[in-house]
């Protein structure tokens, strides 16, 4: 057979590496090595939405992973939901007898297995830099949330990453890049993006801030996020 034409062969058979096929591979080694790379953003998180939490509250964590974003919601009295698309993590997940429920569903098929007005807060930490488009998560946040609850999440942020490490889309709003080793694409998503989506589907900006995330052992740089604390109007 024609080198050329084993290549093209090879290529037809391998799929796009996702962010699932990652975290089903190392989801034994995420816990500690979320610790060893100084991975707190579940305590940041926690720290600017507490003061909008109650007791016996129900609260969605989208892609709940290991749990470790939901702990301290769980710890102050928050009935967890949890729903993420690895498998080998939610196993993890459940030994830890975080959440009462917990589903396994691929995010990219909105709409989310809910029923309207289901959640009093959805928390997503560390999940929207593996998206290009978040904005089906605003729609299920608007459609999911009662009352005047929260929609606090996470994205990447600008600081600390060269714009050339980024193929650019959609005019500065949201770039993507390839991550080494990995080789999962992963995006960042512009402030000025992130406040169009919140006038549009009408949520009121309750704190932003931006913090040191991680250091990224694959990439060998500190990794910055910034954090949003939404409260839907």
């Amino acid at each position: 057979m024609n080198t050329k034409l084993e290549l093209i062969d090879l290529k037809k058979k391998m799929k796009p590496k996702t962010a699932i096929d990652h975290y089903e591979f190392f989801a034994k080694e995420y816990d500690p090595l979320s610790k060893k790379h100084e991975w707190y953003s579940p305590e940041v998180l926690f720290g600017l939405a507490f003061e909008f939490v109650k007791r016996g509250q129900k609260l969605l964590d989208i892609g709940i992973g290991t749990g470790q974003s939901s702990l301290l919601f769980k710890k102050v009295g928050l009935e967890i939901y949890g729903i993420d698309g690895s498998n080998e993590m939610l196993k993890i997940c459940e030994k830890k007898h975080i959440a009462k429920d917990l589903k396994r569903f691929d995010l990219t098929e909105i709409p989310l297995p809910y029923i309207p007005k289901s959640f009093d807060h959805i928390i997503s930490n560390g999940v929207f830099y593996f998206f290009k488009d978040i904005e089906p998560f605003f729609i299920e946040a608007e459609r999911l949330i009662k009352g005047k609850g929260t929609f606090n999440f996470t994205v990447e942020d600008l600081k600390g990453t060269s714009n050339q490490e980024y193929v650019n889309k959609d005019n500065d709003l949201i770039s993507e890049r390839i991550t080494e080793k990995v080789g999962v694409h992963v995006y960042r998503h512009s402030e000025k993006y992130i406040l169009s989506l919140i006038k549009k589907y009408n949520f009121e900006l309750l704190k932003k801030m931006e913090y040191f995330a991680y250091n990224s052992p694959t990439e060998n740089r500190d990794v910055y996020f910034k954090a949003y604390v939404l409260k839907k109007s």
